[in-house]
This record gives C-alpha cells, sequence and structure tokens, in this order.
C-alpha cells in the first residue's frame, strides 16, 4: 500500500468522482474554499498499485481554543479494514504533528458496523457539523416520471408560479449582491447564521470556473425574488444556499426555482439532486417552527431521506475538546 499527499486537482477529484458517496466537501476546490478562510487542507489516497483503498481531504485550523483537525463528510473508507486503518493512522500522524486538540471526522454513510469499528479504534461520538441526515432526489427518470413524484401541492405551486410569471435563469456573478441581499433575509426569518459575503464570492469564484457551481434566479416582472446557489461533483448537484426575497412570496417563486434546479442538474448529467439537510426526526404535518418548515417544502420534491452516522472525535487534549464541543452544540442550538 502506498499513502500519497496529494497535490494535483485533477487526480484527486477524477478519483473521488466515481467512489461512491464522495461529497462536493472532499472535492479538492472545496479545500481551496476552506484554505482562503483560514483552514489548511491536505489529502491523503491509500492505494494499492493504481486502485485506490482509501482516501481523505483533512482541514487544519488554529483557533484560540487550540488546533482543529476535520474530515468533513469523509473519510472515504473502502472495504479492506487495513488500509482503513492505515488512513486512520495517516490521520492521527497529521493532526499530532499540527498539534490538534482532537481529530474529527464525519462518514459519509449509515453503516453501524463501521461506528462499531470506528469506536474499536478510540473515536467517541462528537458533535456534528454537517446535517445528519438530507433528502436525494433520484434524477434518472425521465421528467415527467419526476414530476410526477412531486407532492400535489408542490406540483400546484409550480404551476402558479408559471401562470403568474415567474421565470427562472441563470445567473452571473453580477447576481451576486442580489443573492447575498436575498440570504440575508432569509437569515433573520430562519434565525439561522450565515458567512460574510466574500465566502459565497469565494465558492463561486472557485467553483463556477470548474462547472462545479450555478446561480439559478427567479425572477417576477423583472425583479429577481429568489436564487439557490448549487454546487455540483461526480454525478451529484447540492443545493447547498438558498435564498428569497421577502417579497413576492405568495407568488411561489421557491417551488419554481427549486423545479427548475433539479432540471438543471439532470441536463448536466447528474444522477442525483441533494436538498441538503432535514431534521433528524420527522416534523409532524404540517408544521413550520424551526426546520418543520423546509422539511416540508423539501419533501414536496420527491426525496428520499438519507441519514449518516454523524461525527466521531479522537481526542488528543481532553479538557480543550470538552469546551470545543460545548461550543458546538451552542451553535447549532442557534
Amino acid at each position: 500500500m502506498k499513502l500519497t499527499l496529494v497535490t494535483e486537482p485533477t487526480l484527486w477529484d477524477g478519483t473521488l468522482a466515481a467512489w461512491p458517496g464522495a461529497s462536493i466537501l472532499q472535492a479538492y476546490r472545496w479545500g481551496e474554499i476552506k484554505r482562503q478562510t483560514g483552514w489548511r487542507p491536505y489529502r491523503l489516497l491509500l492505494t494499492a498499485g493504481d486502485h485506490p483503498l482509501a482516501a481523505a481531504q483533512l482541514l487544519v485550523r488554529r483557533t484560540p481554543l487550540g488546533t482543529v483537525a476535520y474530515v468533513p463528510r469523509g473519510p472515504l473508507f473502502g472495504p479492506d479494514p487495513r488500509a482503513n486503518a492505515g488512513l486512520l493512522r495517516a490521520l492521527h500522524d497529521l493532526g499530532r504533528e499540527e498539534g490538534a486538540v482532537f481529530l474529527k471526522i464525519e462518514p459519509p454513510t449509515d453503516d453501524p458496523a463501521l461506528a462499531a469499528w470506528l469506536q474499536a479504534q478510540g473515536f467517541r461520538p462528537g458533535a456534528p457539523v454537517q446535517p445528519q441526515r438530507t433528502l436525494i432526489v433520484d434524477l434518472r427518470p425521465a421528467p415527467d416520471q419526476l414530476a410526477a413524484r412531486l407532492h400535489p401541492k408542490t406540483r400546484y405551486n409550480i404551476g402558479l408560479a408559471r401562470r403568474r410569471g415567474v421565470t427562472v435563469r441563470l445567473g452571473s456573478e453580477h447576481d451576486l449582491p442580489v443573492f447575498y441581499r436575498w440570504l440575508q433575509a432569509t437569515s433573520r426569518r430562519g434565525r439561522f447564521p450565515i458567512h460574510p459575503a466574500p465566502y459565497y464570492e469565494s465558492v463561486w469564484r472557485t467553483l463556477h470556473p470548474a462547472g462545479q457551481a450555478a446561480l439559478l434566479m427567479a425572477d417576477y416582472q423583472d425583479e429577481p425574488v429568489a436564487a439557490a446557489l448549487l454546487l455540483r461533483f461526480g454525478p451529484t448537484a447540492y443545493y447547498m444556499y438558498g435564498a428569497s426575497s421577502d417579497r413576492h412570496r405568495s407568488h411561489k417563486p421557491n417551488d419554481l426555482l427549486q423545479w427548475e434546479a433539479m432540471r438543471w442538474a439532470r441536463q448536466q448529467g447528474c444522477l442525483a439532486y441533494d436538498l441538503w439537510g432535514i431534521p433528524t426526526v420527522d416534523p409532524p404535518p404540517g408544521a413550520t417552527a424551526g426546520l418543520g418548515g423546509v422539511y416540508h417544502f423539501k419533501r414536496g420534491f420527491g426525496g428520499t431521506p438519507v441519514t449518516f452516522l454523524g461525527a466521531f472525535d479522537y481526542v488528543y487534549c481532553r479538557w480543550r475538546h470538552a469546551l470545543w464541543t460545548r461550543l458546538l452544540r451552542w451553535r447549532a442550538a442557534g
């Protein structure tokens, strides 16, 4: 087995794009986005000849509470436990070399056998960073079949938006200020935190030239009223960031925007559409408090719920890790 610290985007993304479960958060350019916000990415690939066995993009950042080592939606493990253990050793070596307080991983699977194996390796369940549950829409059926899978209310809202003159177009970098303005409005309504505007500009400028990002805009009477910043990696498109104005919401621009985003993803050759984050427990019908409204909106597009194991931490410094855990849980509580 050979361990390589990969520095070539084409090699890394080409290897991961064909890996089952590989996420945009493990893409090379995602690491470069995080580099611009203070993280240092390391891409570790374990191979036997030309055959990849295990891989992980590790992000490292120094903070006032100590250095953090984090693998978002990873590592990507294979069927060989020796290779998986070898990758963990390499991650530990890097983490300790960087003086990390802990190593946090979030494998893109719900396999309980992996959870048991990780705990046998000294990991413990930790506070999650990424959503533990999402909805995945299978884009392989024909558009009329996809439409038939929509909730009747969602299908009605899409038609209503069209009848009232809402249109959807591909946006450009010039639309980013409007997107961010609507993101601020959405953040206020939903009471959730967002990044500063330069972060989303970095996402666009890093991923769009590589064909890994698109901005879709919904307009009503030539006025932008909603936007979706879509990401793409391998066979999957991701509804990562959505935003809408406080105006004209009765015309249902978000429903049409989401439907056109799915159609765009399918036209790009994507096989799946990840709606990115729903509550870990289904809210009751009609619930709108918390993430209830978001859940029912997303559920209307016919996706299948997918649950992940969550986060696992390997602790190098117990008392600093306790502080970090409290901070993450405080942030998750809003």
